[in-house]
This record gives C-alpha cells, structure tokens and sequence, in this order.
C-alpha cells in the first residue's frame, strides 16, 4: 500500500524594493526560483500556491495542481515587481492568518528587515507550517566597489548618509555582511 499525501506548498516570495537591486536584479533569480520550485511541487501534484510581499501581502496565485498550472505561475511571476518597504513580520502574520490549512512555507527573500528576520520566520514554525529559508543577495553587496567620499541611500526608506569609504571600512563591512549571513544559517539551523 502506497499512503499518499495532500501536501499544499506555499512559495512566499520577498518582492520589497531592495529586491531591485543587482544587475540583474535579485528579484529576477528569486522568481526563477520560485518558478522552479512551483514546477517541482506542481509534477509533483501537490498543491501550490504563490505569494508575494513587502510589508504586506501584495499578490496571490491561489492554490492551484497539476504540471500544466505552470504557465498559469510563470504569468503571475513575470508580473511581479520589486517596491515597497520590508516588514517580514507583518505580511507573514498576515499569510498565517489567511491561510490555514498547514503545509511547507518556503521563504525566498534578501531577508534585509531592519526589524530582523527572526519574528517572521517564528510566525510561521509557531503556526505549524513547515519551514523553508532561502536567501538571496547580490555579490556587490557582500563587496561593494565603493571608495573616496559617497553618498548612500537606503533602497527602501529613502534615508541618505556621508561616508568615506575606506579599504578598512569595506573590511568591516563585509565582515559584518558575513556575521548577519552566519547568524541567519544559525537560526535556521537551530530552529531546524
């Protein structure tokens, strides 16, 4: 006897604005992704549906089955865009609260919350969804090639700051991207 299950796989895709950056930008390799992850769990026949963000749900491609449903995600991929602030928890406490029937949530986002990225994900474990984290980034932000006097303006506030960029400042910084990488692997790998 073969026991087969009605697995509903929820692709929660991160499409604030810092998701625009890179060249190309970092929401093109997250919604190939999320496209190839739909494809997987669609032969699969399970159960899929897709949803975007920032600090609220943004858009929704509602559970839908069958390998041909993959041009159906395809188009709401292609029309998604990168804006809006980021606000991991909130939108995810928004999806729980929409969607309860349980299944595996995988998270593909930059996971760049000033707030953290701890709570959104605690969301979704405390609601019983089965946990999934990928984070995307663009080389230029782990090293960036900046140097002298600049100008630096956050992607998603808007907030502008002077600084001079040193060798030893690019250092620091790309240790600090390394540390913030290093804690998201260990709080996942904690949280299992």
């Amino acid at each position: 006897f073969e026991e087969e299950e009605d697995l509903s796989v929820y692709v929660l895709l991160d499409r604030s604005r810092s998701m625009s950056f890179g060249d190309p930008p970092k929401m093109d390799y997250a919604k190939r992704l999320a496209a190839a992850l739909a494809y997987v769990s669609l032969a699969g026949l399970d159960r899929v549906s897709l949803v975007t963000f920032d600090d609220a749900i943004r858009g929704r491609l509602p559970p839908t089955r069958g390998k041909n449903r993959i041009f159906t995600a395809f188009k709401f991929l292609r029309e998604q865009h990168a804006d809006g602030p980021t606000g991991l928890a909130e939108a995810l406490r928004m999806f729980v609260t929409q969607n309860k029937r349980r299944g595996i949530a995988i998270l593909i986002s930059d996971l760049y919350d000033p707030k953290g990225f701890e709570d959104g994900i605690n969301i979704l474990r405390y609601h019983k969804f089965e946990t999934h984290v990928i984070q995307v980034f663009d080389p230029t932000e782990v090293r960036p090639p900046l140097h002298g006097d600049v100008r630096l303006v956050d992607e998603e506030t808007g907030e502008a700051r002077e600084i001079t960029v040193t060798p030893r400042v690019l250092e620091r910084y790309a240790k600090a991207h390394d540390a913030y990488r290093a804690r998201i692997e260990r709080f996942c790998a904690e949280k299992q």
